[in-house]
């Protein structure tokens, strides 16, 4: 039994670790949903890599002090409030807090993968009014390279980790990266440096509620460029427009269709009907006469 490696007891209801405290040889160790609340027998585990206490009851991680070789924890849904033990473990590769009572994070800036969602981390320790010297030149980092993490920054403006950290954590709080999704790199909302240096000339302290009210504005803007340069259906009814391309200066008038109307000549030039047939019966006479004179 001294080399079982692994042991998962999750959703049981077991509350006490006394009973594995001698199996030093442990790697792995799942007390999740159990109503375990305390971690001291595993303070001898000097092996154990990975611990799932998630949905307990456990706050306190001191017992985790001496373990170097621990990697992963999960800490989520549970009622731990300080990190500072886990601050002396230098292989630690990803922390879970998301909705712990965990309130600072410092102390774990080293683990390349933290996530802290729901917690209390954002609002106890970043203020607007105390912004670091470098956070203008860290968002411009982060947008022109897009890509948002801790080590650029902490890379490019050759500060410390802890630094970069908290630099992250303001980016973030200000939209102008995307929160934590598992990844090394955190999601760059802004796409070009122009609408950086826009939201810093406004009086916005976060870029999402700029940039909607930005697209409100051209929106508006749009609108308006189209309501005022688009002739309406009167005004283009009553355009003088040409309707025929020559060289003549005709009015409107001189423009209308011909009406269909027949065209009589006036009344005074009308020769009477009697009158014609007078002269061509007396036309056809004569040349009869003429015709039986010649025979």
């Amino acid at each position: 039994m001294n080399n079982l490696e692994f042991i998962d007891c999750s959703k049981t209801k077991i509350n006490s670790l006394k009973n594995i405290s001698d199996h030093t040889n442990l790697i792995e160790i799942n007390i999740s949903s159990t109503g375990i609340t305390d971690l001291s027998p595993l303070s001898g585990m000097g092996k154990l890599v990975k611990l799932t206490c998630n949905n307990t009851e456990i706050n306190d991680l001191s017992p985790l002090i001496g373990l170097m070789s621990l990697k992963y924890v999960d800490l989520s849904y549970t009622k731990v409030k300080n990190l500072e033990p886990l601050g002396h473990l230098s292989k630690l590769q990803n922390v879970n807090c998301d909705n712990s009572l965990v309130e600072d994070i410092d102390p774990i800036r080293f683990v390349p993968v933290i996530s802290y969602k729901e917690t209390g981390v954002y609002y106890s320790k970043i203020d607007h009014s105390e912004k670091d010297e470098f956070f203008e030149e860290a968002a411009r980092l982060v947008v022109q390279h897009q890509h948002g993490s801790a080590s650029l920054i902490q890379r490019k403006l050759q500060i410390g980790f802890n630094r970069a950290g908290r630099l992250i954590d303001h980016l973030e709080m200000e939209g102008i990266v995307g929160s934590f999704n598992g990844e090394s790199s955190r999601e760059v909302n802004i796409k070009d440096i122009n609408a950086l240096e826009r939201f810093f000339s406004s009086t916005y302290t976060n870029y999402l509620e700029f940039k909607r009210t930005e697209e409100v504005i051209q929106a508006r803007q749009q609108k308006n460029h189209f309501g005022t340069n688009q002739p309406k259906e009167s005004n283009i009814l009553h355009q003088d427009y040409p309707l025929v391309q020559d060289n003549t200066s005709e009015s409107m008038d001189d423009l209308q269709p011909e009406t269909t109307f027949p065209q009589y000549p006036e009344p005074s030039k009308t020769v009477p009907r009697w009158i014609s047939f007078i002269l061509l019966t007396t036309i056809i006479i004569v040349s009869i006469l003429i015709y039986q004179k010649c025979k």
